[in-house]
């Protein structure tokens, strides 16, 4: 070697902060402000998923950044879809309800045209709830499919199901 000595790297930013956080820790060790807390003196919990620690990561680096599996966003909206359903069909009770209760003040004469309208609008709304239950249903059993345990499994929806739900 012709007898120059190397130069020492200059450390880059992340190595600064790591320092810089270091220094703050070891400060405030000393200074007891970390002593008594919850926890202290244990290992952080890692949930379930403690010992492996490469889906332990990839849990936290999901979770942190509100990314979730697809089954479970579907989940997510089938269960959205679910309470749409379920307050669409409180409503229609309601409606219903309130259409019985006038039936009974109105003269004979327009009493039977009011029922007639009565049955065709609930008949309508009936074929609307089973055909929104059959989409939901088959959304449902595509969740089936892509769940990681059958515990996680949903059953079918029946549209007599929801409307006794609400009842």
């Amino acid at each position: 070697m012709n007898g120059a000595r190397p130069v020492p790297a200059q450390p880059g930013p992340a190595a600064r902060h790591e320092r810089l956080g270091e220094q703050r820790l070891r400060a405030l060790v000393e200074a007891g402000e970390l002593t008594g807390l919850p926890g202290d003196g244990r290992p952080f919990a890692r949930g379930d998923l403690e010992g492996n620690d490469s889906t332990w990561a990839a849990f936290r680096l999901m979770r942190n950044n509100k990314v979730l599996p697809a089954w479970s966003q579907e989940r997510i909206d089938i269960d959205a879809e679910l309470d749409r359903l379920r307050s669409r069909c409180r409503g229609h009770r309601a409606w219903l309800d309130a259409r019985v209760a006038r039936l009974w003040t109105l003269p004979a004469d327009r009493m039977v045209e009011a029922a007639r309208v009565t049955a065709r609008e609930d008949g309508r709304f009936l074929a609307e709830l089973e055909s929104a239950v059959r989409d939901l249903d088959r959304r449902i059993d595509g969740y089936n499919a892509l769940v990681p345990a059958a515990s996680l499994s949903l059953l079918p929806v029946s549209a007599a199901g929801l409307l006794a739900s609400v009842s």
